[in-house]
């Protein structure tokens, strides 16, 4: 952000992209220096060999703090799933790959979470925008979250897809 400053910019927009648009909004609003509060967690993505996904802050900040810089800082809060373009994207890259929609299956699938009222929030969400892709005439669509993190909610989600995956490729 020094750097930005040095030219002469006095405001940056930052758009996050993000199914959820609360997903990290605490943590990127605390290091971009719009919030003096840290997270209760901090995730951090290692990568390299370590693992540092879903790593506890337990209030002694270890690591990067929040930038100080002079900029005016302007945030997106919304996530893609909030989009309305979202159902047109899925549909022209889904489109792009089909042969015989009458005879093809669609799995939209994302990360998820570990709360189940927030999950069914991401799913009904999905659900909304996967409206473009039956309109195409595919054989089934089907919209699920893996909930990969989260070991209980994940063996659930595996037999869900696992299912589906199994009955459409019976279907032919």
């Amino acid at each position: 952000m020094d750097s930005l400053a040095a030219q002469g910019v006095r405001r940056v927009a930052v758009v996050r992209l993000f199914l959820d648009g609360r997903s990290f909004l605490h943590q990127t609003e605390y290091f971009l220096g719009l919030r003096g509060d840290p997270p209760a967690e901090l995730l951090l993505h290692s990568h390299g060999g370590g693992h540092a996904h879903g790593a506890s802050h337990d209030g002694s900040h270890e690591g990067p703090g929040p930038l100080r810089h002079p900029l005016t800082v302007a945030l997106s809060e919304k996530g893609l799933m909030e989009a309305d373009a979202v159902g047109g994207i899925l549909a022209s890259g889904v489109r792009a790959l089909s042969v015989a929609p009458a005879d093809e299956s669609v799995l939209v699938l994302a990360h998820g979470t570990g709360d189940d009222a927030e999950n069914a929030r991401w799913i009904e969400a999905m659900e909304h925008h996967a409206g473009a892709l039956r309109a195409l005439g595919f054989h089934a669509v089907r919209v699920e979250t893996l909930r990969e993190d989260w070991p209980g909610p994940r063996a659930e989600a595996e037999r869900r897809i696992r299912s589906f995956v199994e009955a459409e490729t019976r279907a032919g």
